[in-house]
């Protein structure tokens, strides 16, 4: 006999499943087609006027200026391939007052937009090479070797307003340069490759003006000519700054790339050690202290550097100090020490170029008034006053360049021969070196000037 709680379901009819599954197949169709449709042209136009108007209040805080413009949006494809196409994007920045002179600018021809996985974010992919301009004239050409990605979020988080701007890099980025005149030979091309998935991201607090830049790179290489120049094993970068209710922007900045392994001129790799603890307060322009109104003013930024070190087997370097800028005074001023823990195996590494070495040496010989020996440390002090001379060691800067001179003229070969006719110079023969003997002296002989042609005798 059957359970008194025993009751026989009926099974489901044939014309119920059907409509059951087409019931599924329609939810499915919505969530896809709906996330995907849920892309305007409004959506993106409103998007790109947020990102405008972040980037003008970042260079307002900088005293300067920028433009984001764009050429046509068009909407394509359909469900999750939903996309926007933005064309001929431009973003320009200049000091203030200074676009139509002063004004650097990064291009591309295409951006797109979509939509990520939830509906707060949106997807910006720049496929195409990126052309950096200096008043419209092409600088720097940046290929990526897959679209560089870059997501969007604007959200509640922990009860605050929390915009995150998180990129996403291919695993190699080509960078060549162009150069003008005679320094077309220094624009060499180079390429930037890492370890996949690298960090690279900004938090933005709206309500309390705060920003958050962090970078995180493993294995990342500088290359050039096909060989790695540089390796860094880990290189971590984390940038802050806030806007206080006074105007004035401050930050800090704190750099680390530990065991990074630099090309010598002998084709090894040699290990060094880079770090840096810097933070900074920039106050912007106000008027002049009596001056009329819509008088010039005054702008400064002074940087505290707690420490810029630079450390390997042979010797050490380390930089402190406190550096002002101005708008009144086109210098930088302030005070700082740089400490060199072996000067010898400083100058003998491959940091200093070759034909700088003596140079280099007379210099310290002259800033510490003893000779150079081996593991002898150094301690060098730099100064300048606002408005005032520059001071190394003591020693005024012009003082120092005129001894150093006057040493080289001093340490010059003399001449022991001359031949018995000079060439014509303007017969299209090459200028006469003279022939010399004798050592050269601790410091390089100055260039060689060129002998005129004699007259011709009547």
């Amino acid at each position: 006999m059957p359970s008194p709680y025993y009751s026989r379901r009926k099974k489901p009819s044939k014309r119920a499943n059907f409509f059951g599954f087409l019931a599924l197949a329609v939810c499915i169709v919505v969530l896809v087609f709906f996330q995907g449709g849920s892309l305007s042209r409004e959506k993106v136009e409103a998007q790109l006027k947020l990102h405008s108007d972040q980037l003008s209040e970042w260079a307002a805080t900088n005293h300067k200026e920028s433009k984001l413009s764009f050429g046509d949006i068009t909407i394509a494809g359909l469900g999750h391939d939903t996309h926007a196409i933005i064309s001929n994007v431009e973003f320009a920045l200049a000091d203030k007052g200074q676009m139509e002179t002063g004004k650097w600018s990064a291009t591309t021809a295409s951006v797109t937009v979509a939509a990520a996985s939830t509906l707060e974010a949106l997807v910006f992919a720049m496929p195409e090479p990126i052309q950096v301009l200096l008043n419209n004239n092409l600088k720097l050409t940046i290929t990526p070797s897959a679209p560089i990605k870059y997501y969007y979020t604007d959200m509640i988080k922990n009860a605050v307003p929390t915009q995150t701007h998180n990129f996403v890099l291919p695993e190699q980025i080509d960078f060549k340069p162009v150069a003008d005149g005679d320094k077309a030979s220094q624009a060499q091309p180079f390429s930037i490759a890492y370890d996949s998935n690298p960090l690279v991201r900004k938090v933005v607090l709206p309500a309390s003006k705060q920003r958050d830049i962090e970078m995180k790179f493993t294995n990342f290489r500088l290359i050039r000519d096909e060989a790695d120049a540089v390796v860094a094993p880990l290189l971590l970068s984390h940038y802050t700054d806030q806007l206080r209710e006074d105007g004035a922007l401050e930050g800090t900045y704190n750099l680390e790339m530990n065991d990074m392994l630099l090309l010598q001129a002998n084709g090894m790799m040699k290990p060094y050690s880079y770090a840096a603890d810097v933070s900074f307060v920039q106050t912007p322009p106000k008027p002049i202290e009596g001056d009329a109104e819509g008088a010039a003013s005054i702008g400064t930024t002074e940087v505290a550097v707690k420490s810029l070190s630079l450390v390997t087997n042979e010797f050490n370097i380390n930089a402190t100090g406190n550096i002002f800028s101005s708008t009144d005074d086109a210098l930088l001023y302030g005070e700082g020490t740089i400490e060199i823990s072996n000067a010898a195996s400083f100058i003998g590494s491959s940091l200093v170029p070759m034909e700088l070495k003596p140079i280099v040496e007379a210099a310290l010989v002259k800033i510490t008034g003893a000779p150079i020996g081996p593991e002898t440390p150094v301690s060098i002090t730099l100064k300048r006053d606002s408005h005032s001379p520059f001071f190394i060691g003591g020693k005024q800067f012009e003082e120092l360049v005129t001894e150093l001179l006057g040493d080289m003229l001093r340490s010059q070969p003399t001449i022991t021969t001359l031949p018995e006719a000079l060439p014509n110079a303007q017969d299209g023969a090459a200028p006469y070196a003279p022939v010399v003997s004798g050592p050269a002296g601790d410091l390089p002989a100055p260039p060689q000037l060129e002998i005129p042609p004699s007259e011709p005798s009547e």
